[in-house]
């Protein structure tokens, strides 16, 4: 199970559901700290693919590059998740989504700009 958490948000934002019994029962669970949050690599880009790609870079280096996984991601993480099983949909086992839904909010321009520029300043 990879755990993505959400804008400003770190690996260990997850650490309480990762160390559930119950989880833990089932699933080996990994922590992820997102592109430019955390200990993670700091890049210009940062948008849902790269992120996606960040994912299944990560996934390689730890041996399930041919693995189902399962998602767990909040708000960027849960959108990062979104698009990496549209991008990877043969590695995806089951995906929760918290805090975001798939919608284009293309079609509502100014809640992407408060969006862009809060990424913009994490940067």
């Amino acid at each position: 199970m990879i755990f993505l958490h959400g804008l400003f948000g770190k690996s260990q934002s997850f650490q309480f559901l990762a160390k559930a019994r119950d989880i833990q029962k089932s699933y080996t669970c990994h922590l992820v700290d997102m592109r430019n949050h955390g200990l993670s690599q700091r890049d210009t880009q940062m948008d849902y693919e790269s992120m996606a790609m960040d994912i299944k870079a990560y996934l390689d280096s730890v041996g399930l590059q041919n693995k189902k996984v399962a998602l767990v991601g909040h708000s960027l993480g849960a959108k990062t998740a979104m698009m990496f099983a549209s991008m990877y949909p043969n590695l995806v086992d089951r995906l929760v989504s918290l805090d975001a839904s798939p919608v284009d909010r293309r079609a509502m321009p100014h809640l992407n700009e408060s969006s862009q520029r809060m990424i913009e300043e994490a940067i």
